[in-house]
C-alpha cells in the first residue's frame, strides 16, 4: 500500500468525530460517566479546545513523534466554569482490541500538561520579579495547571479484555506495587456498559448499537427491532451516520412507497453471512467429500472380504469398522 493510501486509513472519521463535537452530546457523556447522569457540565460552559494530538517530544538528542492514527479521535472541550480539560479518544469499531491503551491515554494526558506548562512558562520569559526556584521552574509557586480527564469510547462488538490502567499492563514483583504509580483510564464499551444518559440522541447511538451487537436474535427480527426504534424514536440522520462509523457498517435509510425504512448495514451483513456460510459450505463440502471418500474404500474393503475370505456382510463389515447400513448406503457407488 502506498503513502496515500495509508494516510486515508489513519483519516480519523468524521461522523463520529462531528458528533462527538457537539456539546450537548459532549456533556451528557461526561456527566454520565463522571456523576452518574447528574448535570454537571453544562453544554453552554464548553468551549473548544485544541484537538491536535501530533507533537515532538524531546529526550536529549531523542526525538519522539507522536501523531494520532484512525483508530483513535480525539475531541477536546474546556469547561470555562470548572477550568476543566476534557478529552474524548474514540476507539474506531476494530478487530483487535487495543492492549496498551492506558499508556496511549497516559501519553495524551501527559501532552496536553506539558503543553499547559509550556503557554505558561512563555509568559515569563522576560519577567524580572521571579525567584530564583520560578525562574529554574519556568513558572510561579502559585500557578496551577487544569486537570485533564479522558474518556475511552470502545466501539467494538468484542468484550474489552485489555488493561484499564497502567498497572495492569506491568509485571509487578511482590512487596514492589504500592510504590509503582498507576494511571487509570476512563473507558466505555458501548456494547455493554449501562450509562444514566439524559441526550436523547446519546441514548439512540448506544440503544441502535446494541442492537446491532445482540447475536441473541436473528437477522431478520434485528433488523426489524432497528427500524422500527428507528422509526417510533425518529432518531436523526447525524445518530445513523454516528452508528454507521461506530460499527463499521454504512448506515442509509431511504423511505419506500409503503412508508417504511430500509436499513443498508443489514444488506451488507446479509450478504457477509451469505458469503460467511458459503466459505463454511465449501469446507464442509470438502470435508464430507473426503468421508465419503474414505466410506468408498471401506466398502470396497468389505466386498473383496467377503470374496477372498469368505466372510459374512457383518464380519467384513465389522473388520473394515463400518456399519451394515453404511455399506448398503455406499455400495453403489463404490
Amino acid at each position: 500500500m502506498g503513502t496515500k493510501g495509508k494516510q486515508q486509513k489513519r483519516k480519523p472519521d468524521i461522523a463520529l468525530k462531528e458528533y462527538w463535537r457537539e456539546e450537548e452530546h459532549f456533556a451528557d457523556l461526561y456527566n454520565a460517566v463522571l456523576f452518574s447522569g447528574k448535570q454537571v457540565i453544562l453544554p453552554e460552559d464548553l468551549a473548544e479546545g485544541d484537538a491536535d494530538v501530533s507533537h515532538v517530544l524531546e529526550h536529549g538528542r531523542a526525538v519522539a513523534n507522536i501523531k494520532a492514527f484512525r483508530d483513535i479521535i480525539k475531541i477536546v472541550k474546556r469547561s470555562k466554569k470548572y477550568g476543566v480539560t476534557l478529552a474524548i479518544l474514540g476507539i474506531e469499531n476494530q478487530e483487535n482490541i487495543h492492549y496498551a491503551m492506558p499508556l496511549r491515554v497516559m501519553e495524551y494526558d501527559a501532552y496536553s500538561y506539558k503543553k499547559q506548562y509550556d503557554e505558561l512558562a512563555k509568559q515569563y520569559v522576560d519577567s524580572a520579579d521571579r525567584t530564583e526556584d520560578e525562574r529554574l521552574s519556568r513558572m510561579r509557586k502559585t500557578d496551577k495547571l487544569a486537570p485533564v480527564i479522558t474518556i475511552v469510547i470502545y466501539y467494538g462488538e468484542k468484550p474489552w479484555n485489555g488493561a484499564k490502567s497502567l498497572k495492569e499492563m506491568l509485571e509487578l514483583p511482590a512487596g514492589v506495587e504500592a510504590y509503582v504509580s498507576d494511571y487509570p483510564m476512563h473507558l466505555v464499551e458501548i456494547r455493554s456498559d449501562s450509562l444514566e444518559l439524559q441526550n436523547e440522541d446519546n441514548i439512540n447511538l448506544f440503544q441502535i448499537c446494541r442492537m446491532i451487537y445482540n447475536h441473541t436474535k436473528s437477522l431478520a427480527e434485528g433488523k426489524r427491532q432497528v427500524i422500527d426504534y428507528v422509526e417510533k424514536n425518529e432518531v436523526k440522520e447525524e445518530v445513523l451516520k454516528a452508528v454507521g462509523a461506530a460499527v463499521g457498517k454504512q448506515i442509509r435509510w431511504s423511505k419506500k412507497e409503503e412508508n417504511k425504512n430500509m436499513c443498508t448495514f443489514f444488506d451488507e451483513l446479509e450478504k457477509e453471512c451469505r458469503l460467511e456460510g458459503e466459505k463454511i459450505g465449501e469446507k464442509r463440502g470438502i470435508k464430507r467429500g473426503r468421508e465419503e471418500g474414505m466410506l468408498k474404500n471401506a466398502v470396497k474393503v468389505v466386498k473383496n472380504a467377503m470374496q477372498k475370505y469368505k466372510l459374512s456382510l457383518e464380519e467384513a463389515c465389522e473388520l473394515a469398522e463400518i456399519s451394515v447400513e453404511t455399506y448398503e448406503k455406499y455400495v453403489n457407488m463404490a
